[in-house]
């Protein structure tokens, strides 16, 4: 193996292996965000998330089409400059609680 070769079967290996933990994830957050909605709707004494789909499964995939669907709003004499530092600035802050005291 020289330097600049590839071993494509690790290299797909890999991808695969991110492919099934990224979306193992994704599921795991998806269904944990709906038994968290039903145990809610129990506590409270209401319907729970059963809109979208058989006993609501289909709920999760619902509010992340939604979310990916949702128009960001600019207003029209908005100050872009200030938009740019305020979203710098908050990230620095959330960097150094998290340094800090993380």
């Amino acid at each position: 193996m020289t330097l600049l070769s590839f071993d494509w079967a690790l290299v797909i290996e890999k991808l695969i292996l991110i492919v099934i933990i990224v979306l193992t994830t994704l599921l795991i957050t998806l269904y944990t965000t709906f038994g968290e909605r039903k145990v809610a709707a129990i506590l409270q004494d209401r319907p729970g998330p059963n809109r979208a789909g058989p006993f609501g499964l289909l709920q999760p995939l619902a509010d992340g089409l939604k979310l990916i669907m949702k128009e960001e709003i600019i207003p029209t004499r908005a100050n872009m400059e200030v938009q740019d530092w305020a979203c710098q600035f908050q990230g620095r802050m959330l960097n150094y609680l998290v340094e800090s005291y993380g």
